[in-house]
């Protein structure tokens, strides 16, 4: 057991990464609809490649989308209506009516003071309300009798000859036209005509009346529940009612046929038929299986390409976490989005995957993660061939759009040539797959521009991931990169020729990158900070030393160039304090590795010469580099410091101090943990020469003719 623990203890980080990987592949399929995919890809107006097909089973050959999608407008248009009747509500009204002609009668007929007025009163105002009560109430039964039916929009649409339906008491009663039914207006009109007789009543009844035939008095409303389940039932038999049959033993279509709209009517109709039926005979988790295989490949693939291409990234826990939560956050947005019918796949933004990853790695890491995702969701929708050709092209234009990243309209930029490559992309599948523009929808083009804006969300995500994963990018590079910094301003104002020194540094090194391939924007930002430690004892580095006052002068060997090496373990303090990133920290850390403080090495022993100075007292505490980056900082940094004690300054001297500085690097083995190579070294050289040169303003000596 106690073995068995220890086994697990030396191999946990690759437990872990296993681990990270098998539950990105779970989550994964487990996100992955359960359908058999069909075994033939076929496009209208292309040859058939495949062998002749026959039916192996009697096949329904269901109505293609273009005349489903017209028969769904017909029936939308002509759609049966459906009203409720209330029994209920003429009682209600009537009732209604009762009290407001009481108040009108009141209103026209003012209560005397006497008392035996008022007792004449009553007798007169009950005769009189009795008389106005059965003309009117007669009217309003009749009315409802009938049926006073709601306005609406959808009944306003039908004509005079369109029929609707009525429920009464849970059942649909014989058809209604509008001629059948009164509205507000035709039943106020009705109201009108049956009182013509009664010429004195009907100017108190009518007033009264058109109160009662007010919003919400229909006793027959229209039911918008009952409509719509009824309309979505009609549409629902549109997709699985056949308009033919295909029989057994029937040929569906030979090698070398085009595919016509007949043909692909029969092809869709097969492929649907022969998913369902495999469904039915074979059990889900075969299909599963298969899942979890073809996705094993793919992610293994991509685990392999990360150990082998980039090993700093296989190797660091939180970034592989990284490239797999984004990889499985889109498959999970695409899993969500295909359960709305209302919503296209293109409405998600996918090009932000390589555009995020892009910002903290390289081109290559980001467009190989964008075609493993889009790999993936590939199994998830239909058209596959053409969503995973049209993603890996925006791939590769978002990637172009949004390499060295420096303004920010590129983002804009990046956005609109995005929608640009789905929109061409769409317009010639359409124009090849059916030779005419009449298919196009603008309705598609909405979405690509929808998913064109979101690659805008890039800089909340990438501000997100880098404080989650402790990742650094470009953006933020170049807000730590400007001099107007609070830390690079401080360092400007109490160590200027330290300011001055790393702004070289940054120079030299920046050139040199380039030239033999790196992060020129990282190196650079770290050349600015690499130094920041001489902000503590500024006067004790000979750059800031203009009054030619040197305090080393009163001190002990030892306790000078302790005073030197600490200004690598105060910058890291300093640049803990104001949390600059990790990837500079470690620059401040490497930038002299595990040299000695040479200068008071040697006065050491000069001073000294029986006595042989402790070297641990003048050699930095490293690490030493561990980047082709951090390796080139240390050489422009070097040889900068060391150009500036040279006292006769021409092409020979910078030449020799240049070789001289690194070749002592390598000599005490200071890149052997750098991903550099000798010829990098030599290219570097060159490129510090001639940059010293210029700065020197040294001319090239060109032999005599």
């Amino acid at each position: 057991m106690k073995k068995f623990v220890e086994n697990i203890r030396n191999r946990h980080d690759r437990l872990y990464k296993a681990f990270l990987f098998l539950a990105s592949i779970a989550f994964i399929v487990f996100l992955l609809p359960r359908e058999v995919s069909f075994k033939y890809e076929f496009q209208k107006n292309k040859a058939w490649h495949y062998d002749n097909l026959y039916a192996p089973f009697d096949v329904p050959i269901l109505r293609n989308g273009s005349d489903i999608q017209s028969e769904k407008a017909n029936i939308e248009a002509h759609k049966t209506l459906y009203f409720k009747y209330n029994d209920a509500k003429a009682q209600q009204q009537i009732t209604l009516f009762d009290q407001l002609l009481e108040r009108a009668l009141k209103d026209e007929n003012p209560e005397p003071s006497s008392a035996r007025n008022k007792e004449l009163y009553v007798e007169k105002m009950t005769v009189l309300k009795k008389h106005y009560f059965d003309l009117g109430s007669e009217v309003l039964r009749n009315i409802y009798k009938k049926g006073l039916v709601e306005l609406s929009d959808e009944l306003d649409k039908l004509n005079d000859s369109s029929a609707f339906y009525v429920i009464k008491n849970n059942v649909v009663a014989s058809a209604f036209y509008k001629e059948d039914v009164f509205t507000l207006k035709s039943a106020f009109q009705f109201s009108e005509n049956s009182l013509q007789s009664y010429f004195a009543e009907s100017e108190l009844l009518l007033p009264v009346i058109e109160l009662v035939l007010q919003k919400d008095a229909a006793n027959i409303v229209y039911d918008a529940t009952k409509t719509q389940m009824i309309l979505n039932n009609d549409v629902s038999k549109l997709e699985v009612e056949a308009i033919g049959i295909i029989s057994e033993g029937q040929s569906i279509i030979k090698r070398g046929d085009i595919v016509d709209q007949q043909k692909l009517s029969m092809l869709t109709s097969y492929k649907v038929k022969y998913e369902e039926q495999t469904l039915e005979t074979n059990k889900k988790w075969m299909v599963m299986l298969a899942q979890i295989l073809l996705i094993s490949i793919v992610i293994g693939s991509y685990s392999v390409f990360l150990f082998l291409f980039r090993p700093e990234i296989f190797n660091n826990n939180r970034h592989l976490v990284f490239l797999l939560l984004l990889m499985v956050l889109f498959v999970l947005a695409t899993s969500v989005i295909l359960h709305f019918d209302r919503l296209n796949v293109y409405l998600i933004p996918f090009c932000l995957i390589p555009i995020v990853i892009r910002s903290f790695f390289d081109t290559r890491t980001a467009f190989f993660a964008h075609i493993i995702t889009m790999m993936i969701i590939g199994f998830m929708v239909s058209d596959s061939f053409n969503f995973v050709f049209s993603q890996f092209i925006s791939g590769i234009v978002a990637i172009f759009g949004f390499v060295n990243y420096r303004k920010r309209a590129q983002l804009f930029i990046t956005s609109g040539l995005i929608f640009l490559t789905y929109s061409a992309i769409f317009f010639a599948i359409a124009l090849l797959q059916e030779g005419d523009v009449s298919v196009l929808s603008g309705r598609d083009f909405m979405w690509f521009a929808i998913s064109a804006a979101f690659t805008m969300f890039a800089f909340p995500m990438i501000y997100a991931f880098e404080k989650l994963f402790g990742l650094i990018s470009d953006i933020t590079l170049l807000e730590l990169a400007d001099t107007n910094n609070t830390l690079l301003r401080e360092l400007s104002l109490k160590a200027p020729g330290t300011f001055q020194h790393s702004l070289q540094v940054a120079n030299l090194a920046e050139a040199a990158i380039f030239k033999v391939g790196g992060n020129a924007l990282l190196i650079r930002t770290a050349a600015m900070y690499h130094d920041i430690g001489k902000m503590e004892r500024p006067m004790y580095f000979i750059e800031n030393q203009a009054t030619g006052v040197n305090p080393h002068h009163e001190l002990s060997t030892e306790e000078s160039a302790r005073i030197i090496i600490q200004h690598v373990i105060q910058g890291i303090e300093i640049a803990k304090k104001h949390r600059l990133p990790e990837q500079i920290i470690d620059f401040i850390r490497t930038h002299h590795g595990t040299t000695r403080a040479e200068f008071f090495y040697r006065k050491a022993k000069e001073e000294f010469p029986d006595e042989t100075p402790d070297e641990h007292l003048y050699t930095y505490p490293g690490p030493i580099p561990f980047s082709k980056e951090s390796a080139v900082l240390m050489m422009a940094d070097s040889v900068e410091a060391a150009s500036r004690a040279l006292k006769e300054v021409n092409s020979e001297k910078i030449e020799q101090l240049v070789d001289r500085v690194i070749n002592k690097q390598i000599e005490e083995q200071q890149f052997v943990n750098a991903d550099i190579t000798l010829k990098e070294i030599s290219q570097i050289k060159k490129i510090l020469k001639k940059m010293l040169m210029n700065i020197y303003h040294v001319r090239i000596e060109y032999p005599n003719a």
